[in-house]
Order: structure tokens, then C-alpha cells, then sequence
């Protein structure tokens, strides 16, 4: 993913889904919970192949992270504040590997939302 700023991230528009609509469907029918488990699991992933300094692998996982991501973005049952938040804190994740980390943060401050 290009760099960009936090603001131009947010207001990005969502990605066409990945999965077919039954697909989907059933992902967003999960309990928010489990999709929100799903999203901190592939955060997790994104911070190990930092950890293991290997760029395709990072740019692959963080690929694997959006994804999960925008079923959540997807889903007109879940709360617009929750998906500004968690843009925000997709951004500090893509920030923290590729970027220039604005936030200062380190491997466990950038997972702390999830």
C-alpha cells in the first residue's frame, strides 16, 4: 500500500469484498467478538513478520489484516464509531511497518486497540 496520511486513510473508500456474498454474509452474521478476534489475530501476524524483518511477509499479512478488516467495514450492523476507530487503528499498523510511525509507537503499543 502507498503511504498516505491518517486523514486521506479514513476516508478512503472500502474495498470491493474478497469472498462471495454468501461468503460475506456469513462473515458478518458472526458474533462481533469473534470478527473483532479474527482482526487482532492477523494484527498479531502483521507485528511477527515485523519482528522477523521480512517485507513480503509483512506486506502479505498486512494485505491478510485488511481483509478482516473490511468485513467489519462492510457490515451496516456495526457502529460507524467503531469503524473510524478501528481505521485509525489499521493506519498506525501500516504506519508503524511501512512508514514514518508518527505515533512513536513500538510492537506492543500499535496492538493495543485490538
Amino acid at each position: 500500500m502507498k503511504k498516505m496520511t491518517l486523514e486521506d486513510f479514513i476516508v478512503k473508500p472500502h474495498d470491493e469484498p474478497k469472498w462471495d456474498l454468501d461468503s460475506l454474509k456469513k462473515l458478518m452474521d458472526r458474533n462481533f467478538v469473534l470478527q473483532m478476534m479474527d482482526v487482532w489475530g492477523e494484527a498479531d501476524k502483521v507485528i511477527q513478520a515485523y519482528k522477523n524483518n521480512k517485507k513480503e511477509n509483512i506486506l502479505k499479512q498486512l494485505s491478510n489484516f485488511h481483509d478482516v478488516c473490511n468485513i467489519i467495514y462492510l457490515n451496516e450492523n456495526i457502529d460507524e464509531k467503531i469503524k473510524w476507530e478501528l481505521k485509525v487503528a489499521e493506519w498506525e499498523l501500516y504506519d508503524f511497518c511501512l512508514w514514518e510511525n508518527l505515533f512513536q509507537n513500538d510492537a506492543t503499543s500499535v496492538m493495543k486497540w485490538f
